[in-house]
C-alpha cells in the first residue's frame, strides 16, 4: 500500500529499482501523478517486485527528463510493505 498527500500543485511520485538513481537521467520504474490538494491511497495487492532496491523521489514535472528543478513543496509519502 502507497499512501500520498500533495498539498501543493500537481506531482510525481516516482519509484526505482535502483539503489542510487540518477534523478533526470534514471527511467522510473513505477510513475505516479499525483493531483494538487489531493490524498491517494493505492493498494497494490500483487505488490511491487523490486530485485535491487527500491528508492523513491517526487518532482513537478513526468517522464524521465524532470532535473529536479521543479521539486513539489509538499508531497508526503508512507510505504506499507510485507513479505
Amino acid at each position: 500500500t502507497i499512501k500520498l498527500v500533495n498539498g501543493s500543485g500537481e506531482s510525481f511520485f516516482r519509484m526505482y529499482d535502483n539503489y542510487d538513481p540518477t534523478f533526470g537521467t534514471t527511467a522510473p520504474d513505477v510513475l505516479i501523478r499525483v493531483k494538487a490538494s489531493t490524498t491517494m491511497i493505492i493498494q497494490c495487492r500483487g505488490g511491487i517486485a523490486f530485485s535491487t532496491a527500491c528508492s523513491v523521489a517526487a518532482s513537478q514535472a513526468d517522464g524521465t527528463g524532470a532535473d529536479g528543478d521543479g521539486n513539489p513543496t509538499s508531497l508526503a509519502y508512507t510505504l506499507f510493505g510485507g513479505l
